[in-house]
């Protein structure tokens, strides 16, 4: 017969027995009896596990006798004698029951953190405590204890404890009372709890959430998922996970797109009784909204087809009456490049592509069709003397929209323009143009169209001007507009056909030109240069004017007092200048020119 071991713990008895008996042939089950005191055996449990060896009898009573034996079951399910009966007594001093209430994950997993709630039954009037013991993340065995207080009811104690953060299995938890030098403990624990790792998952970046997006975080490894609602929060904690190195996360948002898609966050690896933090940040998907227009409006029946940069397609549609176009979401695109390409249904324009790199979120894409230019314009341009103008625009108006080539240094031009009544000139500088001329194109031919100037070209100084400063260096150049053109007051001694730079002037070759410069109501001097026109049709003018203010140094007898400076002509009449009002004694003026103080 196999022996029988009794064990008290407070008033539980823990049974543990040896292998069957040599000769009893195969044991399907096992069944425990008890009896009390005297009285009659009773079936405790029946054990369908035929290779267990232990078995707690949770349900015995303080003070009373219990006698305990094992049956073993055989295939046919008739009982045979097993073990070895024993009896035991139950001290009147000792814990009815201990108990205890957490929350779960994943049916084994504790949390860290969360609270274990006690309840321990006695006598009434002891003290009582908990004791846990655990394993840290270290391997090092750790305790934590707690009061419990005796409730309201008699004989009921309660108390609670927190899952320690440091923990990665909870071997035992027990309850203690002591009354009158008696002591007795009760373990709640049947076999230890491992502890889950957690994970503190921060959502950085400034896109804004719904309530309603879904954090989950999963492992294929071990079959375990757990998901938080967000509710408006950018910081979430999952725990009680069990312990893997493939979790994966995921936001899903409206529409169940996973806003993770564009920045995956690198695996997971929990440890058991691990604790670490995961910043990552959500971004919306790109989506990219089309809008085309051709000359007259919107462009309706347009093929829009998006790739990414290898050409694999992403997505296609055709442009609705208002010439919009809209796309679902692109997975992963965002920050890469997508080429967008639209066909016209209308044979008159030209297809377009465009490159672009999509952000997160909504990409807006105005597109403009042109006219197909497959009808070719080429020809020379020519001064009134025949000459070949170079680096002149070439320039083809048709229905509003120009068309521009320039000349090289023979002269020539190519240039593609639509097919119909086009008209053509050259410009010189932006501003000098020939005589517009008319010319019917045809698709896919090319006509040869030399545009001739009938008027002298006028040659074009580009001005560089330059100032002093007082300390002697120099600024410029500066761009000159027409208003710094009136400001320095520019001037040619040939005729001007403008006011802006560079200056056309008209000039024939020999002749020579002077361009000036005068800053006196900046307080500079006057620079001029001469050039002799030549065969070239740009020049350059570099003029510096040179820093003539002096100083006027003095003091005021009374403080605050209004200074007015005024400039002599050479009839002694005066112009205002400025005035300001001076607050210290001290006064430091510049003098451009001959000025005088009131």
């Amino acid at each position: 017969m196999a022996d029988l071991t009794l064990t008290v713990q407070g008033s539980q008895v823990k049974l543990v027995w040896g292998d069957p008996p040599a000769g009893s042939g195969t044991v399907s089950a096992l069944r425990i009896l008890r009896k009390l005191g005297t009285g009659d055996w009773q079936t405790l449990a029946t054990v369908a596990d035929a290779a267990a060896r232990s078995y707690t009898d949770l349900s015995a009573a303080p003070g009373k006798t219990y006698s305990y034996v094992i049956r073993g079951v055989d295939g046919n399910g008739q009982p045979f004698p097993y073990s070895v009966e024993k009896t035991v007594d139950i001290g009147g001093f000792a814990i009815s029951s201990f108990n205890y209430t957490m929350p779960f994950y994943f049916r084994q997993h504790a949390g860290q953190g969360d609270k274990v709630k006690l309840t321990l039954l006695a006598s009434a009037g002891a003290a009582a405590k908990a004791e846990l013991a655990y394993l840290d993340v270290n391997g090092v065995n750790r305790t934590l204890q707690s009061a419990l207080v005796e409730a309201a009811e008699t004989g009921v104690y309660k108390g609670e404890l927190a899952v320690p953060e440091a923990a990665a299995k909870l071997l035992s938890l027990k309850g203690y009372i002591e009354e009158d030098g008696q002591t007795a403990e009760a373990e709640a624990l049947r076999e230890p709890i491992l502890v889950g790792g957690t994970v503190d998952v921060e959502l950085t970046g400034a896109l804004d959430l719904p309530n309603d997006s879904l954090l989950t975080i999963y492992s294929k490894s071990v079959h375990a998922y757990q998901s938080a609602t967000l509710k408006g929060m950018r910081s979430v904690t999952l725990k009680g996970l069990p312990a893997a190195d493939d979790y994966t996360l995921t936001l899903s948002g409206a529409g169940g797109i996973d806003l993770f898609d564009d920045v995956p966050v690198p695996p997971v690896r929990i440890v058991a009784g691990g604790h670490q933090l995961v910043s990552a940040e959500p971004l919306l998907p790109a989506r990219v909204n089309v809008a085309i227009y051709n000359p007259s409006g919107t462009a309706p029946d347009v093929h829009v087809i998006v790739t990414d940069e290898e050409g694999h397609p992403l997505a296609s549609g055709i442009t609705a009456l208002n010439g919009n176009l809209s796309f679902p979401a692109f997975k992963k695109m965002v920050g890469k490049k997508a080429i967008i390409r639209a066909a016209p249904k209308d044979p008159k324009f030209a297809s377009l592509e465009q490159t672009v790199t999509l952000a997160s979120g909504l990409n807006r894409l105005d597109l403009r069709l042109t006219l197909k230019t497959d009808a070719t314009l080429t020809g020379t341009v020519t001064d009134k003397d025949g000459k070949p103008v170079k680096d002149a625009t070439v320039q083809v108006w048709y229905q509003g929209n120009y068309y521009k080539a320039q000349s090289d240094t023979t002269g020539r031009y190519t240039l593609g323009v639509p097919a119909g009544n086009v008209y053509a000139q050259a410009i010189v500088a932006g501003a000098f143009a020939s005589s517009a001329i008319t010319v019917a194109t045809v698709s896919g031919q090319t006509k040869t169209v030399d545009i001739r100037y009938t008027r002298q070209i006028p040659s074009i100084f580009e001005v560089k001007l330059y100032t002093e400063t007082e300390n002697g260096s120099w600024i410029g150049p500066y761009e000159l507009d027409w208003r710094e053109m009136v400001h320095f007051h520019i001037t040619s001694s040939a005729s001007l056909l403008g006011s802006s730079n560079p200056l056309l002037v008209d000039a024939a070759a020999g002749q020579s030109v002077k361009i000036c410069a005068n800053g006196i109501e900046g307080g500079y001097g006057k620079a001029c240069t001469e050039v002799t026109i030549g065969d070239k049709l740009k020049y350059e003018a570099v003029l510096r004017l040179s820093y003539l203010n002096t100083k006027a140094v003095g003091q005021l007898a009374e403080t605050p007092a209004s200074v007015y400076l005024y400039r002599l002509d050479n009839g002694a009449n005066k112009t205002y200048v400025e005035s300001r009002t001076a607050y210290t004694g001290s006064l430091v003026l510049k003098l451009p020119g001959r000025e005088r103080m009131n």
